[in-house]
């Protein structure tokens, strides 16, 4: 408690760019393009100093000479961890200052100062090299890479096409190390020693000591450190001739990880194996003695797990599908079969090749059978899950209805009216995790998406609405931002997405949607565009995914939009529009209206076209800034037309243009309008009841509340 309230270690959001610094080599991995370092005992000559506990992230393009614990000195430059701007996103600099890491470097050299190596952990990782090897020449690039993570917690090696596929099913647990990999492991040498003339004492040493190399090969990833260290009690309560108490061992492995890193505790990783061990040595016991369910028993043993980490997988994935049940019980006892050929395999291809093939043609098979029995289900049950973010009352409410179940299956004695019971409690416990999402509110969510637009409103009546989403300076931002939000918010629907204009920053995180619709399951019913004269030149990039769309619109100054008491008002452009010098001059312009609430969307028109339109403006109470606060737009008279409270401005963080301009950033401040931008504030929440206004900014939490004024 000490080391995780009081010995906090700092999150450095702006390290000096030049680092040289010396330390030991204590990970590496190979990844696709680069190399990526964990150098620990850290002493820094030039840069931002951390403390001696903590640790840098270091990226090179080769590093072929590095061995694992020599002391290296490296030259270059400094970056933070991201920290997540909008809900949903992956938050690196979190996960990454829970790991005890600092900040990254991109080094130009590494240069060794000490070539004394661990003779041990340097052994461990060429034998996994060795076997990914083997790996990539007995099978095909997709399967290496599967069994390189399942057997060696290689999961850097596997794509994202593979990731989604079983994280949709909710199986991306068989590519992480667990208690069943090491409890094979365990029974595989266990049951060798016992045919080789050893006598007890040595052979189960000779059992623990694998294990804890097993462990050190794979990276002794949360799971798999667990299940080493309750098998080690279980072997050495045998030593000791004690009585092995599963609960103890369980709590003794809680204790040991939470004295490594305290800051486990909160880390999906721990939750969901130790959720998973208790439901199955506990949970899973208790109702099957209760419902008298023997031979149901691997499908209660699967039902615990999966509804004991249920709004675990919600808080930190935002998506659980309810077949996944279902699915486990198909897949796990086949892991086992899988994960004792893909151990066999390099070692019998060496000895006997009709054997190896034996062995590699199972892995085939069997991840054959995956791969199908995954795609059946997310091709025609996907909709058969839970999405969205679950919140602290939900859990806690989730877990209240679990413990009156169990409660319940106690109390009855028929077998036939506690599996009706299992089934009916099912629903209030879902209900639980979902209660309260729908708002009665408008919200209007501008997305941090560096430089670039891209907005989200939500209307009372459950209506989704998506304007422009692209970024000219984040890479992936529908796998990395927009569809992560969408998750978070339980949304696979755009019931219409608004394109103000073509340039890239405003569309191509659309076109990125549309290209991984396989992948994402995202839906998209009507596209609406600015009504001008040469659409097919204009729109030809967009057109081209036409199909994708249930309706394409063409709007223009005087077209109207409704959806229940919302109302979307076009200001710009004039009808068929011919004369324009570039896209920006015919954005769509236009005003969204609910009770006495009034928002403007300028897309990123200019002075000229802010003149153009002044005749049509009314007074509204928030306003979009045109093109991400360029010094071209926002003019004395317009902000006077407008009359605005709040400001919102979606701008890159050190963008080459320079945005937001200063003397845009005076014109607000002189009329008492309050301006947040997206790369100081992250995602801007604005939500309204049509006479109040409540304002959120997502990185540093503050809320600010206006009245709405009738225009």
């Amino acid at each position: 408690m000490y080391r995780l309230i009081l010995y906090d270690t700092e999150i450095y959001t702006e390290p000096e760019k030049t680092v040289d610094a010396y330390g030991v080599v204590s990970e590496v991995k190979q990844k696709e393009k680069t190399v990526e370092i964990t150098l620990a005992k850290v002493d820094i000559i030039k840069g931002t100093a951390i403390k001696d506990n903590e640790k840098l992230l270091i990226y090179l393009k080769s590093s072929d000479y590095l061995k694992i614990g020599q002391k290296i000195s490296i030259h270059g430059n400094s970056k933070p961890f991201d920290t997540a701007g909008n809900p949903g996103m992956f938050d690196a600099s979190g996960y990454y200052h829970n790991k005890g890491y600092a900040y990254i470097v991109f080094a130009d050299k590494a240069v060794i100062t000490d070539k004394s190596y661990s003779y041990i952990k340097e052994w461990l990782r060429k034998i996994s090299d060795n076997v990914c090897g083997i790996y990539d020449k007995m099978f095909n690039k997709h399967e290496a890479n599967i069994m390189s993570a399942i057997v060696l917690g290689r999961r850097e090696r596997i794509k994202d096409e593979d990731i989604y596929l079983y994280r949709q099913s909710g199986c991306l647990h068989l590519f992480a190390v667990s208690g069943l990999h090491v409890s094979m492991i365990s029974a595989i040498f266990l049951w060798l020693v016992n045919r080789f003339p050893v006598n007890f004492v040595a052979g189960r040493t000779g059992v623990l000591i694998v294990l804890v190399l097993y462990g050190m090969l794979t990276g002794f990833s949360i799971s798999c450190m667990r299940a080493v260290i309750m098998i080690i009690m279980s072997i050495a309560a045998r030593l000791l001739g004690r009585r092995y108490d599963v609960l103890s061992a369980i709590a003794v492995a809680g204790i040991i990880i939470l004295l490594i890193n305290p800051k486990e505790l909160f880390s999906a990783a721990f939750l969901l194996s130790f959720g998973a061990v208790c439901s199955v040595t506990l949970v899973s016991p208790y109702i099957i003695k209760h419902a008298a369910a023997k031979k149901l028993q691997s499908f209660y043993t699967a039902f615990s797990a999966s509804f004991m980490t249920m709004p675990v997988v919600l808080y930190y994935y935002n998506d659980v599908p309810l077949y996944s049940v279902i699915v486990n019980i198909i897949v796990i006892p086949v892991m086992g079969l899988l994960f004792v050929m893909g151990v066999l395999c390099p070692f019998v291809s060496v000895l006997c090749a009709p054997l190896g093939s034996f062995c590699a043609g199972s892995v085939h098979y069997i991840l054959l059978f995956y791969e199908k029995l995954c795609s059946l289900f997310s091709e025609n049950v996907y909709g058969l899950r839970i999405r969205g973010h679950a919140g602290s009352l939900n859990i806690i409410a989730y877990y209240i209805f679990f413990i009156v179940l169990l409660i319940v299956i106690k109390m009855c004695k028929k077998t036939v009216v506690n599996r009706i019971v299992c089934i009916i409690a099912i629903i209030p416990m879902i209900f639980a995790l979902t209660y309260g999402r729908d708002s009665a509110r408008l919200e209007v969510t501008m997305l941090d998406v560096g430089q670039g637009d891209g907005i989200y409103i939500k209307t009372p009546d459950g209506k989704t609405v998506m304007v422009d989403g692209g970024s000219s300076d984040k890479a992936g931002l529908a796998e990395y931002t927009i569809e992560p939000f969408l998750y978070y918010i339980g949304d696979s629907r755009i019931d219409m997405w608004i394109i103000t204009h073509m340039d890239s920053d405003h569309y191509n995180g659309l076109l990125d949607i549309l290209n991984r619709s396989d992948i994402n399951k995202i839906v998209i019913d009507t596209l609406v565009l600015p009504d001008i004269a040469e659409k097919e030149k204009e729109f030809m990039e967009l057109l081209k995914y036409k199909n994708c769309f249930g309706k394409i619109y063409f709007i223009g100054s005087g077209n109207h939009i409704r959806t229940g008491q919302v109302d979307i008002s076009c200001i710009h452009p004039l009808k068929s529009m011919e004369h324009y010098s570039n896209a920006n001059d015919y954005s769509l312009v236009f005003n969204l209206n609910y009770g006495d609430f009034d928002m403007l969307f300028t897309g990123d028109i200019s002075e000229k076209e802010e003149s153009e339109i002044s005749g049509n403006l009314s007074k509204c109470d928030v306003l979009k800034v045109a093109h991400h606060g360029s010094g071209y737009s926002s003019s004395d008279e317009f902000l006077d037309k407008t009359g605005a409270k709040l400001a919102v401005i979606s701008a890159g963080e050190k963008n080459r243009y320079g945005h937001p301009d200063k003397n845009v950033l005076n014109r607000l401040d002189l009329r008492n309008i309050d301006a947040d931008v997206t790369m100081n504030t992250g995602a801007i929440i604005i939500s309204t009841d049509g006479k109040t206004i409540w304002e959120n900014t997502y990185k540093n939490n503050i809320q600010k509340i206006y009245s709405a004024t009738d225009g």
